[in-house]
């Protein structure tokens, strides 16, 4: 499993807070996150602006290492409101997302704050697949629920990650 930090390749919006440390980074255009694939092997992402413990970096590697399926940590939004995934609700067909409450086990669609993505997941994403040129928070996830057996993305609520604002 390779951990990295993701930094946008521009250097991100100017005045947001960002973590410096000593892991690898991967350096993307905004929002396209393709080259993951190239890596290979699972991955553990942190984006640029999510802050988290060495212990609990540690512990949440060791808990998805070999997971066949991706898993993520929470982490609230800029605005400290509402949880960065989101739960389907509503008929087929008709669906709608809401952001997950705390201490649902699991969401159906996910932000790429603190996630790990066993390599068949960045492997097999079909390049442009639905209407994006590229492998995003927004295309990925949604892929992955169209997926043969696709089920829900556990959440670990014992992990504890900060997005800085």
């Amino acid at each position: 499993m390779k951990i990295l930090r993701s930094f946008p390749d521009d250097g991100g919006p100017p005045g947001r807070a960002h973590v410096e440390d000593d892991l690898e980074r991967y350096l993307n255009r905004p929002y396209d996150y393709s080259g993951l694939a190239a890596y290979h092997d699972d991955i553990l992402l942190l984006e640029w602006d999510i802050a988290v413990s060495r212990l609990d970096l540690g512990i949440f590697a060791q808990r998805a290492k070999g997971r066949d399926w991706p898993v993520v940590a929470p982490f609230l939004d800029r605005t400290g409101c509402r949880y960065m995934h989101w739960r389907r609700v509503g008929e087929p067909g008709k669906e709608q997302y809401r952001p997950i409450r705390k201490w649902e086990a699991d969401c159906d669609l996910f932000g790429f704050g603190m996630v790990y993505f066993p390599a068949w997941s960045l492997r097999d994403y079909p390049p442009g697949w639905g209407n994006s040129s590229i492998l995003s928070d927004g295309s990925l996830p949604r892929w992955l629920q169209t997926l043969p057996g696709a089920r829900p993305v556990p959440v670990d609520w014992d992990i504890v990650v900060v997005h800085l604002a």
